[in-house]
Protein backbone atom coordinates (compact mmCIF):
# COMPACT_ATOMS: atom_id res chain seq x y z
CA UNK A 1 0.00 0.00 0.00
CA UNK A 2 2.38 2.23 0.84
CA UNK A 3 4.40 1.84 -2.48
CA UNK A 4 1.05 2.59 -4.31
CA UNK A 5 0.63 6.26 -2.05
CA UNK A 6 4.20 6.77 -3.29
CA UNK A 7 4.02 6.52 -6.83
CA UNK A 8 0.36 8.49 -6.82
CA UNK A 9 2.06 11.09 -4.91
CA UNK A 10 5.00 11.04 -7.33
CA UNK A 11 2.58 10.96 -10.51
CA UNK A 12 0.98 13.87 -9.13
CA UNK A 13 4.00 16.12 -8.38
CA UNK A 14 5.52 15.33 -12.04
CA UNK A 15 2.79 16.78 -13.67
CA UNK A 16 3.25 20.38 -12.20
CA UNK A 17 5.77 22.06 -10.25
CA UNK A 18 3.48 24.01 -8.57
CA UNK A 19 1.92 21.59 -5.52
CA UNK A 20 0.59 21.91 -2.46
CA UNK A 21 0.97 19.67 0.77
CA UNK A 22 -2.27 19.67 4.13
CA UNK A 23 -1.91 18.29 6.93
CA UNK A 24 -4.33 18.13 9.18
CA UNK A 25 -5.95 16.40 11.78
CA UNK A 26 -9.26 15.54 14.41
CA UNK A 27 -8.83 14.24 17.82
CA UNK A 28 -11.47 13.41 20.62
CA UNK A 29 -11.03 12.35 23.84
CA UNK A 30 -13.69 10.85 26.00
CA UNK A 31 -14.24 10.60 29.52
CA UNK A 32 -17.01 8.79 30.83
CA UNK A 33 -18.66 8.82 34.61
CA UNK A 34 -16.56 5.94 35.57
CA UNK A 35 -13.30 7.12 34.71
CA UNK A 36 -12.53 5.30 31.50
CA UNK A 37 -11.01 7.25 28.93
CA UNK A 38 -11.09 7.14 25.37
CA UNK A 39 -9.73 8.33 22.15
CA UNK A 40 -9.61 8.58 18.29
CA UNK A 41 -7.11 10.46 16.16
CA UNK A 42 -7.39 10.68 12.34
CA UNK A 43 -4.76 12.77 10.27
CA UNK A 44 -5.71 13.79 6.92
CA UNK A 45 -2.58 14.35 4.09
CA UNK A 46 -3.66 15.94 0.95
CA UNK A 47 -1.10 16.43 -1.86
CA UNK A 48 -2.43 18.60 -4.56
CA UNK A 49 -1.85 20.71 -7.50
CA UNK A 50 -3.48 21.79 -11.03
CA UNK A 51 -3.52 18.67 -12.13
CA UNK A 52 -5.51 17.03 -8.88
CA UNK A 53 -5.28 16.12 -5.67
CA UNK A 54 -3.95 12.47 -3.64
CA UNK A 55 -6.10 12.48 -0.25
CA UNK A 56 -4.74 9.68 2.78
CA UNK A 57 -6.56 9.62 6.07
CA UNK A 58 -4.96 7.55 8.59
CA UNK A 59 -6.28 6.58 12.23
CA UNK A 60 -4.40 6.73 15.78
CA UNK A 61 -2.58 3.65 14.62
CA UNK A 62 -1.43 4.94 11.32
CA UNK A 63 -3.72 2.61 9.08
CA UNK A 64 -5.25 3.69 6.08
CA UNK A 65 -8.57 4.55 6.48
CA UNK A 66 -9.83 6.38 3.28
CA UNK A 67 -6.86 6.64 -0.05
CA UNK A 68 -8.22 8.18 -3.17
CA UNK A 69 -7.22 10.44 -6.08
CA UNK A 70 -9.02 13.42 -7.82
CA UNK A 71 -8.58 14.69 -11.19
CA UNK A 72 -10.28 16.86 -14.32
CA UNK A 73 -9.84 15.45 -17.46
CA UNK A 74 -11.51 17.35 -20.44
CA UNK A 75 -14.30 18.92 -17.86
CA UNK A 76 -15.22 15.61 -16.29
CA UNK A 77 -13.90 15.32 -12.43
CA UNK A 78 -13.16 11.76 -11.34
CA UNK A 79 -12.48 10.32 -7.60
CA UNK A 80 -10.46 7.18 -7.77
CA UNK A 81 -9.77 5.12 -5.02
CA UNK A 82 -11.31 3.88 -1.47
CA UNK A 83 -13.79 6.73 -0.05
CA UNK A 84 -16.05 5.33 1.89
CA UNK A 85 -14.15 4.99 5.19
CA UNK A 86 -14.17 1.16 4.78
CA UNK A 87 -10.63 0.89 4.49
CA UNK A 88 -7.96 0.20 1.91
Amino acid sequence: MNKFIIAAMAALFSANSFAAIALSGEYTGTLNDSGVYTQDLATTLVGSSAAGAVTVTLDETMAVDDLYVESTLAGVKFKLGDWSGTGC
